[in-house]
């Protein structure tokens, strides 16, 4: 099964939220699936179907009105919800054609050469192409300590879900924190994210996260290349190229205008 980039996951075998406890999709993961799916409808359509081929399999019922039901809540409501979903307006940060793609697992392939990549000249970014493993050092999963808050973090991955866990439990989100000590927090980017449901937040607290998350993650990747002059150099090696972020597992890319924001903040 695909498995999109959201925190409200359906709890099986009930098909409800993990997070927030709604039927599944809740409002958040609607919203979350139409906004990294917006320019891939069909991947949508096949995440979905997939989901209520297992739902309809572990929801089994005579009732056919219930698995009516059960299939216009997995997969008919992202028909409509498409018409008239707004799209995510991407700051204007860079004006040019090039694209690359990144992810913690990217192999090391000179920059034009990645899947899905463009690049109209592949000359301008020598500097980037002599780095080795440069797209894995764009990635929250890449191990650099950094201060954020007066904590010290491994990763961007530690400190977005430190960020997360506080609202529910401060005490436990300090495992996330090099000063604890824990093997949590000596860890890579995939063991923290591993740890990301130690809580669930309530409905209440799901809304605050939702309104905070972006500006956790603008300001630990800030923190992650504004003190590392290594990554400084790799992220301003990429010039004015658009950046993405997919994973190569089903999972549709993502622009990061953030990151396009923080190397113009540096480069200025």
């Amino acid at each position: 099964m695909l498995l999109p980039r959201t925190e409200h996951i359906a709890a099986r075998p009930t098909w409800d939220c993990g997070v927030c406890g709604d039927p599944w999709p809740c409002g958040p993961a609607k919203e979350e699936l139409l906004a990294q799916y917006r320019g891939f409808p069909t991947g949508l359509t096949l995440y979905l179907s997939s989901c209520l081929y297992e739902a309809l399999a572990e929801l089994s019922s005579p009732d056919v009105r219930a698995t009516a039901a059960l299939i216009e809540r997995l997969l008919f409501w992202a028909r409509t919800s498409f018409l008239s979903y707004p799209a995510r307006r991407v700051p204007r940060v860079t004006t040019s054609e090039d694209r690359l793609y990144f992810y913690s697992g990217s192999a090391d392939r000179p920059p034009g050469q990645g899947v899905h990549e463009r690049m109209i000249d592949p000359t301008r970014y020598a500097a980037l192409a002599a780095v080795e493993h440069w797209r894995r050092m764009l990635s929250n999963f890449w191990v650099a300590e950094f201060t954020l808050a007066a904590k010290t973090y491994r990763t961007v991955e530690h400190a977005f879900q430190a960020a997360k866990i506080a609202l529910v439990d401060p005490v436990l989100a300090e495992q996330f924190a090099v000063e604890s000590g824990t093997d949590l927090a000596r860890g890579d980017g995939a063991a923290a994210r591993k740890h990301r449901k130690l809580v669930l937040l309530d409905e209440a607290q799901v809304r605050r996260w939702d309104g905070m998350k972006h500006d956790v993650m603008r300001d630990a990747m800030r923190a992650k290349f504004s003190c590392h002059e290594a990554l400084r150099a790799v992220l301003l090696a990429t010039r004015d190229a658009e950046l993405w972020h997919g994973t190569g597992r089903g999972q549709p890319p993502t622009r990061i205008a953030e990151l396009e924001s923080i190397r113009a903040a540096l480069r200025s």
